[in-house]
């Protein structure tokens, strides 16, 4: 069965998750530091979280590919930082998969918790409560929480509550295929 990836993107800690199942996956954090802020610099610092993600990526050949989108936040400056990775992160993500699925924070936080406001340490809870997983960093939590939402797109999970229905509902209008050439695609051993 062809895996689906999930990202948690951050320029600290990327959380990404990846598998072909609900019982069958894989976490991992992809960690960097700053390298100071010119052009080369940053570029560096965002090549070697790529290169981290590229691993996971050749390895897994995910069918599908689910990714938290920007929050926008107070802080300007790192949030530009973010913007300029997220940019290359997804070009480069294109080439190993057709179908990217970009979910807001609170989708993701209503999916995993009921309600689009949840704190990081809800969605720690709510992971545990939901799935019975105890992760370290809410990167982890927030990755796996996207996976689970990847699988009921896919349809290899179902959604267990209204919120969840809703979650996946609203990510997948974002796409033209439907989810069911969506599932037919993701079940396929066939290359994409």
């Amino acid at each position: 069965m062809r895996q689906v990836l999930a990202i948690d993107p951050s320029l600290t800690s990327t959380g990404v998750c990846w598998g072909s199942d609900p019982h069958d996956w894989e976490v991992m954090v992809c960690k960097s530091k700053p390298l100071g802020k010119n052009v080369a610099e940053r570029v560096r610092r965002y090549e070697g979280l790529f290169s981290q993600i590229n691993q996971i990526c050749m390895t897994s050949q995910p069918v599908m590919i689910f990714i938290e989108a920007y929050a926008y936040g107070a802080n300007t400056g790192s949030q530009m930082y973010l913007g300029e990775f997220g940019g290359i992160l997804r070009w480069h993500l294109d080439y190993h998969s057709k179908h990217i699925y970009e979910v807001a924070p609170s989708t993701l936080k209503k999916f995993v918790t009921g309600k689009g406001n949840a704190k990081k340490e809800h969605m720690l809870a709510h992971v545990y409560h939901q799935w019975g997983r105890l992760f370290d960093t809410s990167d982890e939590a927030d990755a796996f929480g996207l996976y689970q939402m990847a699988l009921c797109a896919a349809g290899r999970s179902t959604p267990t509550n209204k919120a969840q229905r809703e979650s996946v509902a609203k990510v997948l209008e974002q796409n033209p295929i439907t989810a069911r050439d969506l599932e037919v695609a993701c079940n396929s051993t066939d290359p994409v």
